[in-house]
């Protein structure tokens, strides 16, 4: 009998001698996966990794400009530079998810809204971001849709820019260098002698000025760096830009037909690089309305070559002559 309780008290005792053991293998592994330890076998908290924040740089690359004689027009519309621009839209894309970012200026820095990296610390990809002043974008194919304003007086230049970069590679710090990707075009009006000695009084008041059946509408894609699908907008009435509508006394003086308004720095319209006319389009064509010393109203188009390139500034110097204008 007593054999038989101290078997059996030996192996009660093993089975609380091996109860609390369990635990303390159970705590020491949750301490360890806790916590860290110094060289003095202190426990070290890990700390949450910080946000990793964006911010931007911007640069751009000013417009070319063509000789004195090349072709092209101009309005009310102001270039816009990166010392002047206010504000974009950036776009980026991780595991096929836009993040949409607002970038405004304030002083001589860009903060960006939200202003965190996408895809967080999980993101250590190269990622690419897309910057553009006007337009929709959309993901497929990256790109953005694009339609000039036909009033000429409210239309904005269009800067567009991308970079792909991983976090690691610029500790969140984007540098966009901006491009012009429509064309820049002014008119300049003057009288010829000829003409201007057979006027009376040498007054011709033009009285409207429009460029017409300009395509308005497009695609700017970023990868390439280019248009496509340009087109108008309304194909059952093409469109034309109101360059002037006020009465201007046109003399022998070379005159900007508007004149920039104040605070400009210089007026233009802004205008989407247009492909090669095709068989049954209407070409491009300037459409003036006069007057001769204040009667006989007449309007004559003088045709417009419209072979512009993104990033270029032109003039278009329109001298009225006899050839055009009968007294």
């Amino acid at each position: 009998m007593t054999t038989k309780n101290s078997t059996a008290y030996s192996r009660l005792q093993g089975k609380k001698f091996f109860r609390p053991s369990l635990f303390a293998c159970v705590l020491t592994a949750g301490l360890f996966t806790a916590c860290s330890s110094d060289d003095d076998g202190n426990a070290i908290e890990a700390e949450p990794q910080a946000p990793r924040l964006i911010t931007v740089e911007v640069s751009e690359t000013p417009l070319a400009e063509e000789g004195a004689e090349a072709r092209a027009g101009e309005t009310r519309g102001d270039i816009t530079y990166t010392s002047t621009l206010s504000g974009f839209t950036m776009c980026s894309i991780y595991n096929s998810t836009t993040s949409n970012y607002t970038v405004k200026k304030n002083g001589d820095t860009w903060p960006v809204t939200p202003s965190t990296w996408p895809g967080g610390t999980d993101n250590n990809d190269p990622t690419p971001f897309y910057a553009f002043s006007d337009g929709t974008f959309q993901k497929a194919t990256p790109h953005i849709q694009f339609t000039a304003l036909q009033s000429a007086f409210d239309q904005k230049d269009l800067l567009v820019a991308s970079t792909t970069k991983s976090y690691g590679q610029c500790s969140g710090n984007l540098s966009f260098v901006f491009h012009h990707a429509c064309a820049a075009v002014r008119f300049e009006f003057q009288l010829t002698k000829t003409l201007s000695q057979k006027l009376t009084n040498n007054r011709l008041n033009v009285t409207d000025i429009k460029l017409k059946n300009i395509k308005d509408k497009g695609k700017y894609y970023f990868e390439q760096n280019g248009w496509q699908n340009v087109e108008y907008s309304n194909p059952n009435s093409p469109t034309f830009y109101t360059i002037s509508s006020s009465p201007i006394n046109v003399t022998t003086e070379l005159q900007r037909i508007p004149a920039p308004a104040e605070g400009e720095s210089e007026s233009c319209l802004f205008i989407i690089p247009q492909p090669a006319v095709q068989q049954g389009e209407a070409a491009p064509c300037l459409e003036i309305t006069y007057t001769l010393d204040g009667s006989n109203m007449s309007t004559i188009n003088i045709p417009v070559e419209a072979n512009w390139e993104a990033g270029m500034k032109y003039v278009i110097k329109v001298r009225l002559g006899t050839g055009l204008i009968t007294v």
